[in-house]
Formats: C-alpha cells, sequence, structure tokens
C-alpha cells in the first residue's frame, strides 16, 4: 500500500472512531487529587465567570455506582461525607470529573483542599461554535448537514481519493 493510501486511511479511521469532532454525550474535563478531611469532600460549583451557581445536583460514583448525591447551596458550595479514598466520578449536568480522594497524611502537594466545578460552559471543537446542534448560517459544512453526513462525506472523499490514486499508478507491477 502506497503512503498517500496509508495516510488517507489512517486519517478516515481517526475522523470515524476517535475524533473530538464527533464525540456525543458527556465529556470528561479534568482529573484531579483532592484531600479529604474526616471523610468529606467539599466543593464549589460556578459558572464561566466565576459566578457560584445554586441548587445544582452533584453525583458522585465509584466503579460506576452511585454513592453519594448533593445539592450546591446558594454560594455554590456542596459537601459529601462518609468517603473514603480511591478513584471516584463527580457529575455535575453533563460534565465527568475524575477525582482522587486522598486523607490528609497521604495526599500529594498539589492536591487541592476542594473541587471547583465550572458548568455552563461551552467547549468550541474543530474551530466552529455550534450551540446545541445549532451551527449558525453555513455552520460546519454548511447548513442542514449532521455528523452522519459529515462521516459520508469523509468517507466518500477518502474512498475518492484512494480510487484516483490506485488508477493513477503507474509503478509497475510489484514482481517482474
Amino acid at each position: 500500500m502506497s503512503l498517500w493510501k496509508k495516510l488517507i486511511t489512517c486519517t478516515l479511521v481517526a475522523a470515524m472512531t476517535g475524533s473530538p469532532l464527533f464525540a456525543e454525550g458527556p465529556i470528561v474535563l479534568q482529573t484531579g487529587d483532592i484531600v479529604l478531611r474526616d471523610g468529606v469532600m467539599r466543593g464549589t460549583i460556578v459558572d464561566p465567570a466565576s459566578h457560584p451557581i445554586s441548587g445544582q445536583p452533584v453525583r458522585l460514583y465509584y466503579q460506576d455506582t452511585q454513592i453519594a448525591e448533593a445539592v450546591s447551596n446558594s454560594r455554590g458550595e456542596f459537601s459529601i461525607s462518609g468517603l473514603r479514598n480511591g478513584s471516584h466520578t463527580l457529575a455535575c449536568g453533563s460534565n465527568r470529573n475524575h477525582l482522587r480522594f486522598w486523607g490528609a497524611d497521604a495526599a500529594p502537594p498539589a492536591a487541592s483542599q476542594q473541587a471547583m466545578i465550572v458548568v455552563g460552559h461551552q467547549i468550541v471543537r474543530a474551530q466552529d461554535e455550534c450551540v446545541d446542534g445549532d451551527c449558525g448560517e453555513g455552520g460546519l459544512w454548511g447548513s442542514g448537514l449532521g455528523k452522519p453526513a459529515m462521516l459520508l462525506a469523509i468517507a466518500g472523499g477518502a474512498v475518492g481519493i484512494i480510487a484516483i490514486i490506485d488508477h493513477n499508478n503507474d509503478d509497475g507491477p510489484v514482481s517482474p
């Protein structure tokens, strides 16, 4: 297989399987170390302008099982008690934050005393700004085209390029 065929094939596979442009569902925002004080984890929920968000539910998972839930107060603060050291996932809206809880005596120096969760921020991917599926006029690949159409366009373009390269292959036979 020629270098161009390999490059196009790898690009196509990456675009259709692992590209963040086509990501669906929750987005993992961070992994962090949090110090537990007497088994209590504390956190604050803010918007992108650092204003506290009250009444925001927060769920804590251990090995994909929800173990606790809390709601932020008027200052955006919440706490969850009865916790042990280890890896957990904190969910707030569509945000998923992987956290490692540590006792005060074992925590790494960079561990935070509390979790800070920013909600309501907009993630812009591929230098295109789409809000709730609306990409505005023209949008990404023209107005009205959704992700399936983009995938078909990419696949069709890659197959067409490979066919053209293969058709123009005048290197001759590999063996005499």
